[in-house]
This record gives C-alpha cells, structure tokens and sequence, in this order.
C-alpha cells in the first residue's frame, strides 16, 4: 500500500529589515517571498508616496534627503493596497539619502508538505531533530519542485525512537495517509516544504 507522509507545522512570515525599515508579510507562508520593496529618489519632495503593482511595494521620497524610515512606515500604513501586504515599522528617524533597488521578503514558509513515503532519500539526525529528505522531482517535474524537506523536533535522545515509530506505520498496513505531526515521538515540525528549482 502506497503511504503518504503528511506534515504540518506553523507557518512563518516572510520579514524585510532595510536600514531602520521592518516590513513583515501580513499573511504567513512562502507566498510572503514574493513581496518586494523599491525606494526611489523622485516624485513630491519632503513626502513618501506609495503605490504598489502586484506584490511590489513602491515608495518615492524625493531628492531632499529628508524622508526617514518613520515617514515611510506611515505612508505604507496609510495606503491600503501596501497595508494589505505588509505590516511596517521603523526603529529610526535617519534621513534616507539613496534609492534602494528592488528587495524581497525573505523567510515565509508554508510549512505543510505532503509526499509519498517510497521518495525519502536520506535522514539526518541532531540532537533532538531529525531531517528527512525527499526525491519527488520525477513526480513533480511541471512546477519545478526538486525535492523536499521536513525537519521534526523530538525530546533529545529520542530521535531514532522518532524514526522507529515513523518507519513502523510506513510499513504497517494501516491508513494510508500518515499524520507525523501526530505521532507520539513528534514535538513539533519546524520546517516543511518542497524545494523549487531557481531555474524552473
């Protein structure tokens, strides 16, 4: 009987710190990475305007060099279509006196993975973690996914108890859906998702 492994752990927020500017995802998950921020050096002088395009977060502080991380929290605050996106806040009043290149949002994670038990491939243990790696990229090969990855957390000592009771309800003849968050050795999964291809 074919069995899947399912995990579920808690999702993390995506989290940009430019300078004394924090932008963190409104929404946990991986879908987070794809927020960006630009800074540019034009528009109305002494104000910060937002616009946003998709998932990009623009903001123009003129050339005076007088808009500070606090100015451009406020103007993302205020304008909902950012707000939507991202919770801002600043640690500062520093005048930003340059244009910042399109950045990303890094860090979000689904944390959710479901994959066929046959595709693990390796295991890695550490104290009190065991990691489980997985070949998946022959049953995935149209979205890009390469492979995955799932890291548990156990009582330290405790993880080849951990993968004894995982191995014994792959190969028990019971569901055909295997819960691991739920297994009794399991503290918790820190870490679960699929790993895409840069290139695909």
């Amino acid at each position: 009987m074919d069995k899947l492994l399912y995990f579920l752990g808690t999702s993390v927020k995506a989290a940009l710190t430019q300078g004394q500017l924090t932008l963190t995802a409104v929404s946990a998950g991986s879908a987070g990475n794809y927020i960006s921020l630009i800074i540019t050096e034009d528009g109305t002088e002494s104000t910060s305007t937002v616009s946003v395009s998709g998932n990009a977060i623009s903001v123009a502080i003129g050339t005076n060099d007088d808009q500070t991380a606090e100015d451009i929290r406020d103007a993302i605050i205020a304008f909902a279509g950012a707000s939507a996106l991202v919770l801002a806040t600043s640690s500062g009043t520093t005048p930003i006196s340059a244009a910042v290149a399109e950045v990303f949002l890094t860090g979000g994670l689904d944390n959710s993975l479901t994959t066929q038990a046959e595709d693990l491939v390796a295991v890695v243990t550490a104290s009190g973690a065991v990691t489980l790696h997985f070949d998946v990229a022959s049953s995935e090969p149209s979205v890009g996914i390469i492979g995955a990855k799932a890291v548990l957390t156990c009582l330290a000592a405790s993880e080849k108890a951990l993968l004894d009771q995982l191995y014994g309800e792959i190969n028990s003849g019971r569901a055909s859906l295997i819960d691991v968050a739920a297994l009794s050795k399991c503290t918790g999964i820190t870490h679960a998702e699929y790993e895409i291809n840069p290139a695909a």
